[in-house]
């Protein structure tokens, strides 16, 4: 069987590395969850999002944020967002 591994670069963050891969393929499919699909460009807009709103709440970086989402699409944006 053929090695798929890579390695990444250890001082990005899993959301840097999400947003290059947003920036190089944005109208790519990124998540599809049933019949509902995400571009990396949707994704990326979603988790922005959420994350502006979490702060507006009072999240910052350091302190924990629950989510209790159901396994979907949104629990992806929901963890590209923290």
């Amino acid at each position: 069987m053929e090695s798929t591994g890579i390695d990444y670069p250890s001082d990005l963050t899993v959301q840097a590395l999400f947003e290059r891969q947003a920036r190089n393929t944005p109208s790519s499919i990124a998540v599809e969850c049933g019949a509902e699909q995400l571009t990396y460009q949707e994704l990326n807009d979603q988790a922005d999002e959420l994350a502006r709103r979490l702060q507006g709440l009072g999240a910052t970086p350091g302190v924990l944020a629950g989510v209790c989402i159901e396994r979907s699409a949104a629990m992806i944006v929901a963890v590209l967002a923290s």
